[in-house]
């Protein structure tokens, strides 16, 4: 796991580090986009302030969906079991008017439920990036960072006051906020000052309590910082989960796990993959769940450099404004390419934070990292599923079968210039920059070549790492259609347990990329996938005698888009039947005098005559038979030949076979006349018999 390094230590090696690096040149003006009105709700923003509505204005037109904001306790609840809500009403009906979900940050203890701290020292506040000085200076921390008293008790005793606040809170604002946040980085002294167990503890009583508030609530853990102990408080909670025998039945007290990312645009895919490699490791055996959990990066940004608020030289993990843009575009396609399922950037604007953090100035211009978060909601929207591959210096992240085509994110990590080869899907394509400029090209013997500029953005402390890429570049391959495909009619009935099943598809623009194919036992069975992203058009199935298996395909084309299943019954069926029954009848055998096989003239009926029905390996299929005629019901094998064997003395022995067809039906053989030829001497019918073998 890549290591950021906690805000004062940076601020304290900045003020004595020597380096070269001079301010930069003012960024070019933003260009000023067009509101996005349709993003797929995924990008959100901390700590959209309420004072004035015009940033609410800025986010919502920037592409956010989400403002993710603290709601103390300490505000609420100041004093014992004396709620006040109106100090938060107008911030949620503002973000509500607003179209903005609201992920609130439930924390802040009030003085009179702390166990710790001093009610002089400054309130936490999760919008400040940096504690009061006096935190370092004399380790001074705030009771509103305490863990509460009796948070032992149960989550519903009125004098658990935790439990108590939460279930007051969310029943109150349950129709405005969807997403309630347990706490700010705990794993942080300055947020909190209690142990992992008391956090865990304070996790489950909020879990418990918010879901009986609004049981249709996601309850988020208390995202941690992790980098200042290398994720050791945040392992403990684990480990403490995976021990708790009442964790799997309350889904670990907890629906989303986010985290918080900065400055080093390639740690929103790396550390969300760390994380859930970790959550992984204190999963019960046989069990993906913590896995599985949903990942959100809640807080992602970085601190500027060049301008107001921001100090005019490069410091410790810094950037300028345009590398704060191309952070933007990487870090959100990186953060795609993990599965983080949502995106927040810290934050709109700098407000009164010393350093500046803010896509908006104080004064409402507009940094180019805004362009880039209008560009990536823009086109960053909405994939079906997203890859990510390194190639040398360079990366290049694709959106697979976005409502706009095939997005891909093409950026240059080294301090030198790089070219990038992608193979075209289409004819043509249209390339956008972090700024949102639009230009068309058309690919050379198949391919688009693109110079990519190089990495500025480096450590103060080693100028060899360089924490974001050269400026991205975008490319939209338009093909938005999918392809159709089929499963090839099947026969009624198949006689073999393996069969052939073959399917096709067709794309009128980029080709057929892969198929899935789904089969389903049974009309009340359930669709399982078969055949998986396979280039292949045949497989061969192997089955159940009796079963009927249905079969559909979806094709997937070479710009991602993802043909839908077929409803119903599918695309094609077929019953295996690897038995059925028979009827076998002879009604008469006789003397055919003439050997002709015609009874006429001198020929008559037979008696006394011995009928055999051998199966393929020579066994009696059922038991032999003498007499003049013969019927029998049983059961045959599919596909397998049988033999019908008649001797009588005098005659020479005759046979036919039958191959049994696959069918369900009772297979009806006969009725036939079986004509036997004399034989000319009587002694020759023992060698003929001798030598005989059905």
């Amino acid at each position: 796991m890549r290591k950021l390094y906690p805000t004062f230590v940076v601020a304290i090696c900045s003020l004595v580090a020597v380096t070269s690096s001079h301010s930069p040149a003012r960024a070019t003006a933003p260009l000023a986009l067009p509101p996005i009105t349709d993003p797929d709700g995924r990008l959100g923003m901390c700590f959209v302030y309420h004072d004035d509505p015009d940033w609410h204005t800025l986010a919502v037109n920037a592409g956010a969906r989400t403002n993710r904001w603290q709601l103390s306790w300490f505000d609420v609840e100041a004093t014992d079991s004396t709620f006040d809500f109106s100090v938060y009403e107008d911030e949620v009906s503002t973000d509500v008017a607003s179209g903005l979900e609201i992920n609130a940050i439930l924390m802040g203890t009030p003085d009179w439920a702390a166990t710790s701290g001093s009610r002089f020292a400054p309130r936490i506040h999760a919008e400040h990036k940096t504690p009061p000085w006096a935190f370092f200076a004399f380790e001074w921390t705030s009771t509103s960072a305490s863990p509460p008293r009796n948070l032992d008790l149960p989550w519903n005793d009125p004098a658990n006051y935790w439990g108590r606040f939460v279930y007051n809170t969310v029943s109150h604002f349950k129709d405005s906020v969807q997403y309630w946040e347990m706490w700010n980085e705990p794993d942080y002294s300055y947020f909190w000052t209690g142990t992992a167990d008391q956090y865990y503890q304070l996790l489950k009583v909020g879990y418990q309590a918010a879901k009986a508030a609004d049981p249709d609530c996601t309850v988020l853990f208390g995202a941690p910082m992790l980098y200042g102990d290398d994720g050791a408080f945040f392992e403990q909670v684990l480990a403490l989960i995976r021990d708790d025998p009442t964790a799997p039945d309350n889904n670990y007290y907890f629906d989303v796990i986010p985290m918080h990312l900065y400055a080093d645009s390639a740690q929103l895919y790396d550390n969300v993959e760390w994380l859930r490699w970790r959550l992984s490791l204190y999963d019960r055996p046989g069990s993906h769940d913590l896995e599985n959990k949903p990942v959100w990066v809640n807080e992602m940004g970085v601190r500027i450099w060049g301008e107001p608020p921001g100090p005019d030289y490069r410091v410790e993990w810094s950037a300028t404004p345009e590398e704060q843009a191309n952070y933007v575009i990487q870090g959100i396609a990186n953060g795609l390419a993990a599965r983080a399922e949502r995106l927040f950037f810290f934050r709109l604007h700098d407000a009164d934070m010393s350093d500046a953090y803010g896509l908006v100035r104080n004064d409402k211009s507009l940094r180019p990292a805004y362009d880039a978060y209008q560009v990536a909601a823009t086109y960053l929207s909405d994939p079906l599923w997203v890859s990510r591959v390194p190639s040398g210096p360079n990366v290049r992240v694709s959106l697979w079968g976005t409502p706009r085509g095939k997005v891909s994110v093409l950026w240059n990590t080294s301090p030198a210039t790089s070219t990038y080869t992608l193979t075209a899907v289409l004819d043509s394509a249209t390339v956008v920059d972090k700024r949102g400029q639009p230009q068309t090209i058309t690919p050379v013997n198949g391919n688009y070549t693109f110079i990519l500029s190089p990495a500025t953005a480096t450590l103060v402390s080693d100028p060899s790492v360089y924490t974001i890429g050269g400026d991205p570049l975008i490319v939209i391959e338009a093909d938005t259609t999918p392809p159709t495909s089929t499963v090839a009619t099947l026969p009624e009935v198949v006689g073999s347990a393996a069969f052939t099943v073959s399917w096709s598809g067709d794309d009128g623009q980029s080709a057929v990329w892969n198929y899935d194919v789904q089969v389903r036992d049974g009309s009340a069975g359930e669709w399982t996938t078969w055949q998986s992203w396979t280039t292949a058009t045949s497989a061969t199935y192997e089955g159940q005698d009796g079963h009927t298996y249905y079969f559909r395909s979806r094709a997937r084309d070479l710009a991602g888009n993802e043909e839908a299943y077929p409803p119903g019954d599918g695309d094609a069926h077929t019953t295996v039947v690897l038995t059925r029954t028979l009827h076998y009848s002879v009604v008469s055998l006789y003397a055919d005098m003439e050997g002709n096989g015609v009874r006429d003239g001198d020929d008559y009926s037979l008696d006394g005559v011995t009928m055999t029905f051998y199966d393929s390996s020579g066994q009696e299929a059922v038991p032999s038979h003498l007499g003049s005629s013969w019927e029998f019901t049983t059961t045959v094998r599919v596909g397998e030949t049988y033999t019908f064997h008649a001797t009588k003395r005098k005659f020479f022995p005759t046979q036919s076979t039958l191959t049994i067809p696959a069918g369900v039906q009772t297979l009806d053989a006969g009725p036939y006349d079986v004509a036997l030829l004399p034989a000319p001497y009587e002694a020759l019918l023992p060698l003929v018999l001798k030598n005989f073998t059905p």
